[in-house]
């Protein structure tokens, strides 16, 4: 994990994050598209929301 990521996302927030991401479903049949990475789509979300919170103070 790089230096950026942690900062934006420290290890006390994800394991405060991480239990409130629901586990995906097995599919019966199998096969499917595989998921993301969860901490991958997490800093997604956070980077653009620390952005604007510097952006707008």
């Amino acid at each position: 994990m790089d230096e950026f990521a942690k900062r934006l996302v420290p290890d006390g927030l994800w394991e405060i994050v991480e239990p409130l991401i629901p586990v995906a479903p097995k599919r019966v049949q199998g096969g499917g598209i595989a998921r993301a990475d969860l901490f991958a789509a997490f800093l997604a979300l956070a980077a653009p929301l620390t952005c604007y919170k510097k952006l707008a103070n």
